[in-house]
C-alpha cells in the first residue's frame, strides 16, 4: 500500500494538529505528554536557539495503547510515512523575536540540544510559515526523531 492510498488521520491537540498515515498493518496516533519546563533544556545549538513557547511534549505511538500505559520507550521514533504538522504561532511569539530583531524560530529537543526545524539551511523538515495575514501556522513533516521530543516556539 502506498501513501496516496492509506488513511490519514489528524490529530487535534492544543496549538497544534499532527496528521498520521495509518495503513492496515501500521496503525499509530499522536499523544501529548507530561508538560515540562523549556527553560531548563539548554543545549550546545549553532545557530543558538532560545525557547519562548513550550507547544507540546509530544509522543506518536501504535493507536492501540492507552494514554495511562504510556511511557517513552512506547514512543516511536521513525515513521512508516512522514508525520505532518501544523503548528500555531501568535502575535506574542512574534512579537517577543521582533523586540530583539530576531527571526521566529521553530524547534524539538533531542534530549541534548534543540534540533531547528525552521532552519533555513534545512529542507529535511519541509517546513513553511505562513504569514499572519492567513492563517498564523507553520507546516513541516518528520519521518524520524528522538521518541516523544518537546516542541517549542522560540527566538
Amino acid at each position: 500500500m502506498d501513501e496516496e492510498t492509506a488513511t490519514k488521520k489528524p490529530y487535534h491537540l492544543p496549538d497544534m494538529s499532527v496528521i498520521v498515515t495509518n495503513t492496515e498493518s501500521y496503525r499509530i496516533k499522536a499523544i501529548a505528554v507530561d508538560r515540562i519546563d523549556i527553560t531548563k533544556l539548554t543545549g550546545t545549538e549553532t545557530p543558538p536557539f532560545t525557547p519562548i513557547r513550550l507547544i507540546a511534549n509530544l509522543a506518536i505511538v501504535p493507536e492501540a495503547l492507552a494514554l495511562e500505559d504510556y511511557t517513552p520507550e512506547s514512543a516511536l521514533r521513525s515513521f512508516e510515512y512522514p508525520i505532518k504538522f501544523h503548528v500555531s504561532y501568535n502575535i506574542q511569539d512574534l512579537f517577543d523575536c521582533a523586540i530583539e530583531g530576531k527571526k521566529l524560530k521553530l524547534a524539538y529537543w533531542n534530549g541534548t540540544k534543540w534540533v531547528l526545524i525552521s532552519d533555513d539551511e534545512n529542507d529535511a523538515f519541509e517546513y513553511r510559515i505562513l504569514p499572519p495575514s492567513t492563517a498564523q501556522v507553520a507546516e513541516f513533516t518528520v519521518s524520524d526523531w528522538n521518541g516523544d521530543p518537546p516542541l517549542a516556539w522560540g527566538k
